[in-house]
C-alpha cells in the first residue's frame, strides 16, 4: 500500500518550485551554486575566505519563515479545510528515535557531506540539473543507502523509542529559539550594513534564503516522519517528497542550463566575471563513500543539513542533530587536513632519503627514469 494524499502533492511541488527559485537567482544573479552543507560549514568555521558574509545573510534568511511560522501556529498551519502539517511534535518523534539516533545520524551527515562534497541541495538539486556525472552517482548513492537503513528500521526497529528532555525543557526551548531567531537576524543586519558597497548583494541573499527555506517547510521536508516514510520500502511509503526534488531539477535543467549557455556570466559582478561552477571532477571511492555514509545518516534520523537547522527551531532534540553535525564536519575537516599533513611529511622524508642516497653513491651512477619516479636508484650499465 501507498500513501497518496493529493494536498501533500501540490505542497510539495510548490516547495520545489520555490526552492529552483532561490537557486536559480543564485546562479543567474551570482554565478554561485547552492549547497546548504558547504554553506553551513564556512558559517560554523567564520571562513571569510569562502563567502562567509553572504552565506551567514543566506542562512538566516533560510531559518527566518519556518521559525516564525513555529513562533506564531506552532507544529500547523489551518486553511479551510486542509490542515498543513509544518512540524513534528516532540511527543511523536521521541516514539520513532532515541537521543542516539540524532546524535549518531548527526555525526554522518556531517562527515558524509564533507566526504561526498555535498547533499540533497548541491548534488541533487543543483548538480543534478546540470547532468555532472559526480552529482548523479552521489544522489543514486546515497539515496540508495537512505533507503536501505530506513527499510532496515522499519522492519528491524533500533535506537527507538527515547526520552524526552523533560515538559519544562519542552516549554522553554521555544522562547530560546526565538531568542536566537532575533539574535540571528541582528547579526546578519549588522554584518549587511559593515560590508558597504556589497550590501544589495548580502540583502539578495538574505531574500534568498527566506525562498528556499518557504520552501523547505511548506514541502514537508521540516518533518522527520513524513522524510523517513519516504524513504521506506513498505506499506507506510509516503511518495510525495519525490515531488520536490522532482519539480525542482526539472526547473533548474532548463534555467540552469539557459544561464550557462546563454548569460555565461552572473549579473551582479561579484565574484569575478565567471559562473562560480564546481569543475565536473573524477568519480572516485571518496565520492561515493561519503555520499553513502551521509545517506545512512539521512536515513537514520530523517535529516540532512538544511532541514535539520529549521527543526533546532521546533524541536527540542533538534540541538543534538546541530551540534553532531558541526561535530561531524569538523571532524572530517581536521582529519582530512592531519592525513594531509602527514602525508607531506613521509613525502619529504622518502625524497630526502633519496637525495641522500644519490650524494653517498656519486653523480652518474642513475638513470634519468629513476630519478623521475623516485624508485631505488639502479646503476647504470656500463
Amino acid at each position: 500500500m501507498v500513501y497518496w494524499n493529493d494536498q501533500d502533492v501540490i505542497c510539495a511541488t510548490i516547495g520545489g518550485i520555490a526552492i529552483a527559485i532561490s537557486t536559480t537567482l543564485n546562479l543567474v544573479l551570482f554565478g554561485r551554486i547552492t549547497g546548504l552543507s558547504g554553506t553551513f560549514n564556512s558559517v560554523i568555521k567564520m571562513d571569510r575566505t569562502a563567502g562567509f558574509d553572504y552565506k551567514l545573510t543566506f542562512f538566516v534568511g533560510l531559518f527566518t519563515i519556518p521559525a516564525l511560522l513555529f513562533q506564531i501556529f506552532g507544529n500547523f498551519v489551518e486553511a479551510g479545510t486542509y490542515t498543513l502539517i509544518m512540524f513534528d511534535t516532540n511527543e511523536e518523534i521521541a516514539m520513532k528515535q532515541n537521543v542516539a539516533a540524532w546524535i549518531i545520524g548527526g555525526l554522518l551527515v556531517g562527515w558524509g557531506t564533507r566526504m561526498g562534497n555535498g547533499c540533497t541541495s548541491g548534488h541533487g538539486v543543483c548538480g543534478m540539473p546540470r547532468l555532472a556525472p559526480r552529482s548523479i552517482v552521489a544522489v543514486m548513492t546515497f539515496m540508495g543507502s537512505g533507503f536501505g537503513i530506513a527499510t532496515l528500521r522499519y522492519y528491524v526497529p533500533f535506537l527507538t523509542g527515547g526520552p524526552s528532555f523533560g515538559e519544562e525543557y519542552d516549554k522553554t526551548w521555544p522562547w530560546v529559539s526565538l531568542g536566537i531567531l532575533c539574535a540571528g537576524n541582528l547579526i546578519a543586519f549588522v554584518v549587511t550594513m559593515s560590508t558597504g558597497g556589497r550590501r544589495l548583494e548580502l540583502f539578495i541573499s538574505y531574500i534568498l534564503g527566506l525562498i528556499f527555506g518557504f520552501g523547505l517547510v511548506i514541502s514537508g521536508m521540516t518533518r522527520i516522519s513524513k522524510i523517513q516514510n519516504f524513504l521506506i520500502i513498505g506499506s507506510v511509503w509516503d511518495p510525495s517528497l519525490a515531488f520536490v526534488m522532482f519539480s525542482a531539477v526539472t526547473i533548474n535543467f532548463f534555467t540552469f542550463n539557459y544561464a550557462l549557455k546563454k548569460l555565461q556570466k552572473p549579473l551582479i559582478k561579484v565574484d569575478g566575471d565567471k559562473m562560480c561552477i564546481p569543475p565536473r571532477g573524477t568519480i572516485d571511492a571518496r565520492l561515493i563513500i561519503g555520499a553513502a555514509i551521509f545517506g545512512l545518516g539521512w536515513g537514520l534520523c530523517g535529516l540532512c543539513p538544511g532541514p535539520g537547522l529549521l527543526v533546532f527551531f521546533s524541536m527540542s532534540h533538534g540541538i543534538l542533530f546541530i551540534i553532531s553535525l558541526i561535530a561531524g564536519q569538523l571532524a572530517f575537516d581536521y582529519s582530512l587536513q592531519y592525513i594531509n599533513k602527514r602525508s607531506q611529511e613521509v613525502k619529504s622524508i622518502v625524497k630526502t632519503v633519496i637525495q641522500q642516497a644519490k650524494d653517498e653513491r656519486g653523480p652518474g651512477q642513475y638513470s634519468q627514469m629513476d630519478d623521475e619516479t623516485g624508485n631505488e636508484p639502479t646503476p647504470k650499465v656500463q
